[in-house]
């Protein structure tokens, strides 16, 4: 039997809507599914990503953590490591510059 892991993902304003398309398609496309998917918002969004992220959650099971200012990589993640239910868990990111 295989271990259940989170897959945590933060988003912040700088994301590209065909980046974040990709990311989160390559998470759902895996052989290997993860148990849960949860993205942090670093802070409000650009409205294109913001609007596919809500679409997408209305057809899979996806944690959304909506951080009401943009407090950085470390911080965003660690929010996100306090929303995961498993033990295993795989952060996956752009290098935000």
């Amino acid at each position: 039997m295989l271990e259940k892991f989170s897959v945590l993902m933060p988003v912040y304003y700088g994301e590209r809507l065909e980046f974040l398309i990709d990311a989160v398609r390559s998470i759902l496309e895996q052989t290997l599914q993860p148990s849960e998917l949860v993205i942090v918002l670093d802070g409000p969004i650009r409205n294109d990503c913001d609007s596919f992220l809500q679409n997408l959650s209305a057809e899979f099971e996806i944690i959304i953590v909506r951080l009401p200012c943009n407090v950085g990589l470390g911080r965003a993640l660690q929010v996100g490591l306090e929303s995961c239910s498993h033990d295993i868990i795989i952060a996956v990111y752009r290098d935000w510059e």
